[in-house]
């Protein structure tokens, strides 16, 4: 099973919801699965259980600091850094930052659509990566990081969970996410020796870099994984 699993995930999951219904078990890596795909089977699960979460591979890819990752206190802090800048004040100062973004990019896309048509995927990929890096770091679209962070991303769905030297997807996303982690590092370095820009002091990473929890700074660990996980939650809530 693990073979046909390899091969083709979505074909294997097919064959198997139509021979035996929306519930079934099978053994994939040596590990017994059981998989659902009722939404009622699945609401029933998350009531009756507290214990179901992500997959432990998860919390590699995001960060043991991670808002994801942790609880109580700690946790309520990174919401509220989250919540300040979502704030309406805040996001309404982002507004103009948006609107020229958003022009920017859908002037290119009628561009390539002009002499033939254009499939928009990547287009609108860009677009939201573009507008999660504003929000977040407070810079300008990298297509060099926008790689970096499909990389990573494309490890949360991988079922081999070793890194070999970057010769598995898993490996691979985690040396993406150690290049945006660099990037990361790197603003919060310039921000602290020159100062944020105009375009840094609306963002994320400019009020988490002055926070403070229980009196403390937030360390280089925690600033980045906090900022990882909001560049993948601003990426998603935007291309949703």
């Amino acid at each position: 099973e693990s073979l046909e699993f390899a091969q083709d995930p979505a074909a294997f999951h097919f064959r198997r919801l139509a021979k035996y219904g929306p519930i079934y078990k099978s053994n994939v890596l040596f590990s017994s699965i059981v998989h659902v795909s009722s939404p009622q089977a699945v609401a029933h699960l998350f009531r009756s259980q507290h214990n179901v979460g992500w997959p432990p591979h998860f919390f590699t890819l995001l960060g043991k600091h991670s808002m994801s990752a942790i609880n109580g206190d700690a946790h309520r802090f990174q919401r509220g850094l989250a919540g300040q800048v979502l704030s309406d004040a805040n996001t309404t100062a982002l507004i103009p930052a948006l609107q020229e973004i958003t022009m920017c990019h859908m002037d290119e896309l009628v561009s390539a659509s002009t002499d033939c048509m254009v499939d928009p995927f990547l287009a609108l990929k860009r677009f939201t990566f573009a507008i999660g890096q504003r929000v977040v770091i407070g810079s300008d679209l990298d297509d060099s990081l926008l790689d970096c962070f499909q990389q990573w991303t494309a490890g949360l769905g991988t079922v081999v969970h070793f890194e070999l030297g970057g010769l598995t997807t898993f490996g691979r996303a985690m040396q993406a996410r150690q290049r945006i982690l660099d990037v990361i590092l790197d603003r919060v370095e310039t921000m602290n020796r020159d100062g944020a820009t105009d375009k840094e002091q609306a963002a994320m990473l400019h009020k988490i870099v002055s926070a403070k929890f229980e009196g403390i700074g937030m360390d280089a660990a925690r600033i980045c994984d906090f900022a990882l996980v909001m560049l993948f939650a601003a990426h998603d809530t935007t291309l949703a």
